[in-house]
């Protein structure tokens, strides 16, 4: 047994868990759990992978899992300038802050309410030059006959009703989310259940899950059901 799986199994011991309690916590199957405690790595998926079921494991136990992950570097050999130890992640938030997506520059609504005030005034002297037109009795004309037809146009115009959007982990788990919010990458990294997202979404928002089974989404704080599998995507639209 590796000293990682003596660690992971020493804290698991502790905190009172068996294998088949921390799979079913943790949505990690049971047969990486075991290579894990066992050392085998070569059973288990990539390193990004590994590290958030190590992330995972230990978290469920209730332990930092910097010195873990740190560990599982220093066993599979990763150089000094590559090796990363993962610590929870805060949402970065790209997407402007609630508040402040819609705020304009004071010389900018200068310009804007300038150029309001010419073409209202533009209308208006348009306006005013017909009307004196109108007073002008023209001569009387002999109608002649003429089939005339007139069509109307209907211009229909629709608006997005903008949402908001709730994602959260399920307690002790912990997965990777890639989120794009209208367009821009909102958060990409692991989520862990002492994070949370929280955005307005305009238009469209865009979810992709490792695994959708422990990821609870909510648009206008209602549930909203993710499909199952692994490494799901999903597409959210404003209602029109």
């Amino acid at each position: 047994m590796s000293t990682l799986g003596d660690m992971l199994y020493k804290a698991r011991k502790d905190a009172g868990y068996s294998l088949p309690e921390i799979s079913n916590g943790t949505h990690i199957r049971l047969s990486y759990l075991e290579a894990l405690e066992d050392g085998h790595y070569d059973d288990l998926p990539v390193k990004g992978y590994v590290r958030l079921f190590i992330n995972s494991y230990v978290n469920y136990c209730h332990l930092d899992p910097l010195p873990f992950l740190a560990q599982y570097e220093r066993e599979i050999g990763t150089p000094p300038d590559e090796a990363h130890v993962e610590r929870p992640i805060q949402a970065t938030e790209v997407v402007a802050p609630q508040g402040k997506q819609h705020t304009i520059d004071w010389r900018v609504a200068l310009v804007i309410c300038g150029v309001i005030a010419i073409i209202a005034f533009t209308i208006w002297l348009a306006f005013s030059l017909a009307n004196k037109k109108s007073d002008v009795s023209p001569a009387p004309v002999t109608p002649a006959s003429v089939e005339t037809t007139s069509t109307d146009k209907v211009i229909t115009t629709t608006t997005s009703k903008p949402f908001k959007l709730d994602i959260t982990v399920d307690e002790g788990s912990a997965t990777e989310v890639k989120l794009i919010v209208d367009g821009a990458v909102a958060y990409e990294g692991v989520l862990t259940s002492s994070n949370r997202l929280t955005y307005d979404v305009e238009s469209s928002a865009q979810i992709t899950v490792a695994n959708p089974a422990i990821i609870k989404v909510k648009r206008d704080g209602e549930d909203y059901a993710l499909p199952q599998g692994n490494n799901i995507t999903v597409d959210l639209k404003a209602s029109k």
